[in-house]
């Protein structure tokens, strides 16, 4: 059985070197998602007429593509909803205060 030892300075001397860590070596694990191309490597882009696409849509198959447009234009009406409904809530705020405001100037000029 090894008893525990209050500190260092109760370890016996030796004339051994002192001992290191061990070397650092990477471990192994999940690969890279795509392998990095030289600067000189030509893109491997599996659509061709997708050079006027973003990077990021250019290796997707034509479904992705349409997909993921079709989504980005249902995120930008549904902002666009919420933007026009809160404009023809000011809308109506302004009519309703216009409305008071030529009442009461009605009212006093009586």
């Amino acid at each position: 059985m090894v008893h525990p030892m209050a500190s260092q300075h109760l370890w016996a001397k030796t004339n051994l070197p002192p001992l290191l860590p061990p070397k650092f070596h990477k471990q192994p694990g999940r690969p890279k998602k795509t392998r990095k191309a030289s600067a000189d490597e030509p893109s491997l882009s599996t659509n061709p007429k997708a050079k006027h696409l973003p990077i990021s849509y250019q290796r997707l198959k034509k479904g992705a593509i349409i997909t993921k447009l079709l989504l980005s234009l249902a995120k930008l009406l549904n902002h666009l909803t919420k933007q026009l409904n809160h404009l023809n809530y000011l809308t109506n705020q302004l009519n309703h205060l216009t409305n008071q405001l030529q009442h009461l100037s009605l009212n006093n000029l009586l």
